[in-house]
């Protein structure tokens, strides 16, 4: 937003080069911001999918980022409430009609490490300590999505919001800077000429 005001300020008129440069880097910017904010929107269905799903995470599409999302849910789980110990697949744990194991021991246990640091903060959470209470995994993992959804799929949406107003500005800015070009490049009509014109429009009257 500074940005833009000193841009509006300093900038000289006809000056097709700050012009120029200044609509790629608002390009770049808002593509970049548009680009977090799919992405935390994206997140928020990948967490949806994975708890409707019956097998987590075994069950999910191996050629999407379900699996990767739903190891490192696991691992939060783990790394909060401990009990019951979650097993890699293919062994697996039976809860209701649900089972639950992680595929990639790495990133379940970068989910178990991000619980224990933000154990003070992440885990006391009401929803998170009931459902650890109750040895719920399923709980904890709706508990998460629904966190997300109520706390940044807003965000997620102003971000895109954003990201596009200023994709937009930047298509601005060039178009303004390459209208300077054409206008710096068609050559001023002599005066002489200029006066020919109107003698012929005056003779033509």
């Amino acid at each position: 937003m500074l940005g833009a005001i000193l841009g509006c300020i300093f900038t000289k008129p006809g000056n097709c080069c700050f012009l120029g440069t200044y609509g790629i880097i608002q390009f770049v910017i808002g593509v970049i911001i548009i680009i977090s904010g799919a992405f935390i929107l994206a997140s928020i269905t990948i967490t949806e999918e994975i708890v409707d799903s019956n097998a987590i995470s075994n069950g999910l599409d191996p050629d999407t980022a379900q699996p990767e999302v739903s190891d490192f849910m696991l691992g939060l789980y783990e790394g909060c409430c401990s009990t019951p110990e979650i097993p890699n697949c293919p062994t697996n744990i039976t809860q209701g009609d649900k089972t639950f194991c992680y595929l990639n021991p790495s990133t379940f246990q970068s989910g178990v490490d991000s619980a224990i640091a933000s154990n003070n903060t992440y885990c006391v959470y009401d929803p998170f300590q009931a459902a650890c209470d109750q040895q719920d995994i399923q709980s904890f993992l709706v508990a998460n999505h629904d966190w997300l959804k109520d706390n940044l799929f807003p965000g997620g949406v102003a971000i895109v919001v954003f990201g596009s107003l200023l994709f937009f500005a930047s298509c601005c800015s060039c178009y303004v800077g390459c209208k300077s070009d054409e206008e710096k490049a068609q050559p001023p009509q002599p005066a002489h000429s200029q006066l020919q014109t109107n003698q012929q429009g005056v003779q033509l009257a």
